[in-house]
């Protein structure tokens, strides 16, 4: 039987030992609830983010857990480099398809403004106060690097799935998946590609107009 974790709860990657005992920040259930995504603070590397299955977390003995912040002699580009990285499960194909879009599509609840670099910069950092560490300028031109990686990771994603048969699958969970702001801003970057952009953004309006019409009418 597959174990239960709790939020704040002390656990280890057996797989990783060197990353040392962390904290879980979050839990969220996908694929139906077959999959775990589980969001721990670990000593050794900070926040990561694992699928439960196929990944392992396992109960801590009792070792001091990460705290909730940011690692104590971290240095700025450590820091910063956590702060701009991208799920490694989105790269991982034996993580599943609909787990991969899943993570995609919540790269992009975070916009350009100010509140928003604030929550992202939180989110990635496991911390309530980034500015604690880094300035508003900074975060600024961090997000902006975090912007283009997630954009790059989406349009991989799309073309895999055109290439894999894929492309209807990933449509019907892009729109059951988003709000329309934030299906609108994944698809302008889907536009904006470089790589064959009219086929993308003749595909952007179709989708488009079907979704407002079928998804997003009040």
């Amino acid at each position: 039987m597959a174990l239960s974790f709790e939020v704040n709860q002390e656990v280890a990657n057996p797989a990783c030992p060197q990353w040392g005992v962390g904290k879980v920040l979050s839990i969220e259930s996908t694929n139906g609830g077959n999959v775990q995504r589980i969001r721990v603070n670990f000593a050794g590397v900070g926040v990561k983010t694992l699928m439960i299955p196929p990944g392992r977390l396992i109960v801590s003995q009792g070792q001091d857990p990460a705290n909730s912040t940011l690692m104590e002699g971290e240095d700025e580009e450590a820091m910063a480099a956590r702060l701009q990285a991208i799920p490694e499960v989105i790269g991982d194909r034996q993580a599943g398809f609909d787990v991969r879009l899943n993570e995609v599509v919540g790269l992009y609840r975070f916009s350009g403004d100010r509140r928003d670099i604030f929550d992202w910069a939180a989110w990635q950092l496991g911390t309530r106060d980034p500015l604690g560490y880094f300035s508003a300028d900074d975060l600024d031109l961090y997000f902006s690097n975090f912007s283009r990686s997630r954009d790059r990771v989406l349009i991989q994603l799309y073309q895999e799935a055109c290439r894999t048969g894929l492309r209807d699958r990933f449509l019907s969970e892009l729109k059951n998946k988003t709000t329309e702001k934030i299906y609108l801003r994944i698809w302008e970057v889907l536009e904006n590609q470089q790589s064959n952009p009219n086929r993308v953004g003749n595909e952007r309006r179709k989708v488009r107009s079907y979704s407002r019409r079928d998804l997003f009418r009040e």
